[in-house]
């Protein structure tokens, strides 16, 4: 885990003013955002492989309407290439946001269905070509059609919409939309429901291998599920691809997971896109969708279009 002291220069930011930074390696990504005036930060990018890495690193300065605090104006934007080394940290690195002539802006526009009413959310995402992305709306919508401003001519840029409903504890729905271009209209986006556990209900006592769990799919997706069992206090897990809607604790190779007595354990169900079968799951490009339960924000360089559910987690206690 290297870093980079990262500052800018040549810009004040104002009131309803933001500017954001981030950082991405070909296997990781760091975000630094509500940067202020003449800030000096760290960035923490990672990487996996050798002792060396290039990083780029990205600088967008943009305004926002007081009233509905959505982009109004992109004022400036830079980007900085950095080698990178293990442990070692890295040079500084200046941006220059000094630009006179703001960027042209064009709506990205569609609408978003929720699958119920809970509070919902829409989100907008600038993906670079480095695997860097950088949030630039977060909107809690009350109503189902949408309009954003988005920078034109930002280089190797593109951007993502997300619309997703409920908690990111769940239970959450999320359908994305990437790859889109300023002006472009993304359709409907239908947020998906989410799966709902049923047995063992929440705070359930004395559960062990013969236990049943058992969830209800919604209409939205009832293909294959991956279904999560975690110790609240270890941290050993187990992670159960399946098209069954109830099944027993299976046997792991070598004991590698069994329940321990008297401990509590969280259990939850979600879906990745929409698989009939786990064998649909086993293409080349995988199966795991760029969203989830515990981020609400694109990763991977990839700008695929894709739906994400969880469940609510339940909380059970295994026999003493």
């Amino acid at each position: 885990f290297p870093y980079s002291t990262v500052f800018r220069s040549g810009r004040v930011v104002g009131a309803n003013e933001t500017l954001a930074v981030a950082m991405a390696t070909p296997s990781g990504l760091d975000l630094h955002e509500d940067v202020g005036t003449d800030s000096t930060f760290y960035l923490y990018p990672e990487w996996r492989g050798g002792a060396t890495a290039n990083g780029t690193a990205h600088a967008l300065y943009w305004t926002i309407n007081s009233t509905t605090k959505l982009p109004a104006v992109y004022k400036a934007y830079d980007s900085k290439t950095q080698a990178l080394a293990d442990d070692v940290d890295g040079t500084p690195i200046t941006f220059d946001l000094t630009s006179a002539t703001p960027f042209t802006s064009k709506a990205i526009s569609g609408t978003a269905t929720p699958y119920g009413t809970a509070t919902r959310t829409n989100s907008v995402f600038a993906r670079f070509s480095s695997g860097a992305v950088i949030p630039l709306v977060d909107h809690a919508a009350t109503l189902d059609a949408f309009s954003y401003l988005v920078p034109e001519g930002i280089p190797n840029a593109s951007f993502t919409v997300a619309a997703w409903e409920g908690s990111t504890a769940g239970p959450m729905g999320l359908v994305h939309k990437g790859g889109l271009k300023p002006g472009d209209s993304v359709g409907t986006l239908d947020i998906p429901a989410p799966p709902k556990l049923l047995t063992p209900a929440f705070g359930t006592k004395n559960v062990d291998g013969n236990s049943n769990f058992t969830f209800q799919a919604s209409a939205d997706n009832a293909g294959a599920f991956l279904v999560t069992i975690s110790a609240d206090n270890d941290p050993q897990v187990l992670y159960i691809v399946t098209t069954q809607k109830k099944f027993q604790i299976p046997s792991v190779v070598d004991g590698a997971f069994v329940l321990y007595p008297g401990e509590d354990y969280s259990w939850w169900v979600e879906t990745h896109g929409s698989f009939a079968t786990v064998d649909e799951m086993t293409e080349h490009t995988g199966w795991f969708d760029e969203f989830g339960k515990n981020y609400n924000r694109p990763l991977g360089v990839e700008q695929p279009s894709g739906t994400y559910t969880s469940s609510a987690a339940y909380q059970f206690t295994t026999k003493p």
